[in-house]
Order: structure tokens, then C-alpha cells, then sequence
């Protein structure tokens, strides 16, 4: 065969079987490892003209799972909105799981810091940690958002997406903007936003679900 040619001047000892070739790689050509190199060694004295510019086409479909495409969905609308996106480390601490009274989080075994020792069972507790921190920078207007991966102990364990975003301080930027907070009213226009962007056409706001929420 060609390949066999190939061998044959690269003196490389080889054993024909019907159309596959094994090769017994002399010990100095330590170049080649896998099955890839010894191509390209057939490739490159054949020559590159001979190897064709189609691209061959893949047995499974292409584009994202359905979840991630979704994900990315409610990214891209959140973006729209104005807002921008953090993302925080998944870990908590025993206050932050306080915040909701959760108590089925996964404890880690080995925490990067002592104090938050948990995986999050919500994206709040970690925004809120973010805005916190841009606000004692000086940061006089805060509105960021997360879609990201929230965790609850069960067999096996319940893995799930969750989106959410804060709001704080001055609700416009530079000298034209109106000089006021951001309030429940700018709130509701994100959710009003996000929802249009999804398709969603009937929704309702409920009442609040408990302590710190209002």
C-alpha cells in the first residue's frame, strides 16, 4: 500500500494485514507516540496536496443541549437589561444558608476558606456578597446577575440552574442620569424584560416568601 512505502523509506519495520498496517517505531524516533504521528509521517512524505479539504461530518448533532442553549437564553436577555454578569465561587457559609433556612447543603470536605464550607443551595447569598464588596470599593451603582448551578443534598444529588440579580445604590450613571435609588419599580422591569425575552406572556408577581424579602 502507499502507507507500507512509506514505512519502507523511513525504514520503519511494519507487517501488512489486509488494510491496516502495524508499525514497529524505532526506538530514536521519539517523536512519535501515538497513532496520530505515525499519519503524519505518511501525510508529510506523501504530501499535504493529497489530503482533502472537506471536513468530515460529525456522527452526533451539533449545537448545545437544550439546557445550556436555555442558560443562554436568559444570559444574553439579563445583558439586554443592563445588568452585568458575576460569577461568584458556589460556596456559602452557615449564615448565608441562615438567610433562607436551608438545611439540606453539602457540606465540602476540604473548603478553600473555613467559614464557607458549603455548597450553595441559591446564587443570592453569593450576588449579595458581590455587591457588598463593589459598594465598600466606592462602586455608587451595583446591578449584576448570575445564572449558575445551585446544589441540594439528595440521592443522587439534585443539581439545577438558577437565575437571579441585585440592584443597589444610584439607579442611572453619569451627569444626565436622575439622581435616585434603585427601587422595587426597576426590579420589576428586569423581571417584565427577562420574561418578554423568553416568550413568557402571563405571569404574576406573588406575595413575598418570608423574612429578609418584602
Amino acid at each position: 500500500s502507499d502507507a507500507a512505502g512509506v514505512f519502507d523509506a523511513l525504514r520503519m519495520t511494519h507487517r501488512e494485514d489486509s488494510d491496516v498496517v502495524e508499525v514497529e517505531v524505532p526506538g530514536y524516533r521519539v517523536d512519535i507516540e501515538r497513532e496520530v504521528d505515525l499519519i503524519e509521517e505518511v501525510v508529510r512524505l506523501q504530501g499535504y496536496e493529497r489530503v482533502g479539504a472537506a471536513i468530515p461530518r460529525s456522527p452526533e448533532p451539533g449545537g448545545l443541549p437544550e439546557g445550556y442553549a436555555f442558560a443562554r437564553r436568559v444570559r444574553d436577555a439579563l445583558v439586554r437589561t443592563g445588568l452585568r454578569e458575576a460569577k461568584p465561587l458556589p460556596f456559602v457559609s452557615e449564615e448565608d444558608l441562615a438567610l433562607r433556612g436551608d438545611r439540606d447543603a453539602i457540606p465540602l470536605a476540604n473548603p478553600l476558606r473555613a467559614e464557607e464550607a458549603w455548597l450553595r443551595t441559591r446564587v443570592l447569598p453569593g450576588l449579595l456578597h458581590t455587591a457588598a464588596r463593589n459598594q465598600r470599593w466606592g462602586t455608587g451603582s451595583v446591578s449584576i446577575f448570575e445564572v449558575g448551578t445551585v446544589f441540594r443534598s439528595a440521592d443522587p444529588v439534585e443539581e439545577r440552574r438558577q437565575a437571579g440579580f441585585v440592584l443597589c445604590g444610584a439607579a442611572g450613571e453619569g451627569w444626565t442620569a436622575d439622581d435616585r435609588e434603585f427601587d422595587v419599580l426597576d426590579a420589576r422591569g428586569v423581571v417584565e424584560a427577562l420574561l418578554e425575552d423568553l416568550g413568557v406572556a402571563r405571569w404574576a408577581l406573588g406575595e413575598a416568601l418570608a423574612e429578609p424579602f418584602h
